[in-house]
């Protein structure tokens, strides 16, 4: 007896239509899930990057409020204040910085051997001036996300080779400080990267399944009909 699903003779419909239709469906639904988890990523490391700054900003505050009620001096004020944020715990993924109201380092986290350089004339691969525009953003609005390019990565190999990222920036007024913390688009992918071959896996799994059933329905179709 022909297989029906509600009112439709499953041996009229043909195989390799069911195995396509659900492909395309499947497919679909894939490409929006991906694209969904990306921007939940996206999301996700934008509000780190964020909580970040706020605990560096905290600190240099904390700090800047001692030397004007306590009568610690403004040398010791900005010493202590940048010992206690060489503290603040971070994801390897990410990493903060300080500049001065001249681009220079006063701390990097990530790569320390920084501190101290001037980096007013630094041009990226997109041409802009990642350093300044920073401080632009943060003077003008007090804080921002921005998108750049920057060639040194810890583990790359070259640093003639610029890599996509993005960074959020927060003004520490009463100093001068530009707070930024930064991220790799290539971090982000790698996570995205993951999921992606879970879904493939899952998706194999189904096409097999279907690819059964579908071979099943056209055995039923091909028996004679009594």
């Amino acid at each position: 007896m022909p297989i029906k699903w509600g009112s439709v003779d499953a041996s009229r419909v043909k195989p390799y239509v069911v195995v396509t239709f659900v492909t395309i469906v499947m497919l679909a639904s894939c490409g929006i899930g991906i694209e969904k988890y990306r921007t939940s990523v996206i999301e996700e490391r934008k509000e780190t990057l964020r909580q970040t700054a706020e605990s560096v900003h905290e600190i240099a505050s904390f700090y800047y409020n001692k030397m004007e009620k306590e009568g610690l001096s403004e040398e010791e004020a900005k010493k202590y204040a940048l010992q206690n944020i060489r503290q603040v715990s971070y994801d390897k993924n990410e990493y903060y910085w300080i500049t001065n109201s001249r681009h220079i380092f006063v701390l990097h986290r990530a790569t320390p051997q920084l501190e101290g350089k001037d980096f007013s004339q630094f041009i990226d691969s997109t041409g802009q001036k990642p350093i300044v525009r920073m401080r632009e953003i943060a003077e003008k609005n007090g804080e921002g996300f921005m998108r750049y390019t920057w060639p040194q990565k810890p583990d790359s190999v070259s640093d003639n080779v610029f890599y996509q990222k993005m960074a959020f920036v927060k003004q520490i007024e009463p100093w001068g400080w530009t707070i930024g913390v930064g991220l790799y688009d290539e971090d982000i992918n790698k996570a995205c990267l993951k999921v992606f071959y879970i879904v493939c896996a899952m998706f194999v799994v189904t096409l097999l399944f279907i690819g059964a059933f579908a071979v099943t329905l056209r055995k039923q179709e091909e028996k004679p009909h009594v």
